[in-house]
């Protein structure tokens, strides 16, 4: 009788241990969640919120579309007014590497399904020859006004347009857009064999002219999604 007080003692010592073991392991595993998803957390909110701090008006706290468009509109002036080597100054890139950043759009070339492109919401536009392997930039595109590429489309006869603009993009406080703004509509024509350089549809241009009123500066500053007729070319959709 007092070995069997003995063995039942010892099972459920046994049973206590383990059981403590098992909460104590999945409350550790839980903790190291939790925490993981607090660091990345962490690190999207102090991005998003540098990246709505260089937006913002100074005066009023918050982002006006017609503040970025002004702005853009000054810059280039300025740069087109000057002597571009008045000062005599070569620059080289110095990274980060990451030049793409956030992908938003990928096309898959219908003519040449080893040809694909890929829009970055800071990086712009880039386009693989072998089916994703490899990547490089667009040719030119680099040195268009907006690189805000979040979206792509390719019409009946091959044309391809690129949407831009990233209002989606919550800032820190989880509210509102913080989203770097867009410029339009971007086309390249297809000519059976080959695409043009793409350039921007001036109808899709916006401008503090052709935008003042209730919406100002927002038409075609975020060009969510592209959708093309599968039989008349020349009609495009744009959200």
């Amino acid at each position: 009788m007092k070995n069997n007080k003995l063995l039942l003692g010892s099972a459920l010592l046994a049973g206590s241990i383990l059981s403590f073991a098992h909460i104590y392991i999945k409350n550790t595993q839980n903790t190291t969640v939790t925490n993981t998803e607090t660091t990345v957390h962490r690190i999207a909110k102090g991005s998003a919120k540098w990246l709505f701090n260089i937006q913002k008006n100074p005066l009023t706290g918050m982002i006006d579309p017609m503040d970025v468009l002004k702005s853009r509109e000054e810059s280039y002036q300025m740069f087109t007014n000057r002597a571009t080597s008045a000062l005599g100054l070569e620059w080289s890139e110095l990274g980060p590497d990451n030049i793409g950043g956030r992908t938003r759009a990928i096309l898959i070339d219908k003519n040449n399904p080893d040809r694909m492109f890929a829009g970055s919401v800071s990086g712009g536009l880039f386009v693989s020859m072998n089916g994703g392997s490899n990547w490089s930039p667009v040719a030119g595109f680099d040195q268009q006004p907006n690189l805000a590429i979040v979206s792509i489309t390719q019409a009946a006869n091959g044309d391809i347009y690129a949407g831009t603009g990233e209002g989606d993009f919550y800032f820190y406080t989880g509210s509102g857009s913080a989203g770097i703004l867009g410029a339009g509509i971007y086309k390249a024509t297809y000519d059976g064999t080959s695409y043009s350089a793409f350039s921007r549809i001036t109808s899709t241009i916006p401008t503090t002219v052709n935008n003042s009123g209730a919406s100002a500066a927002t038409a075609f500053c975020s060009v969510h999604e592209l959708g093309a007729d599968p039989v008349n070319a020349n009609r495009i959709y744009a959200a």
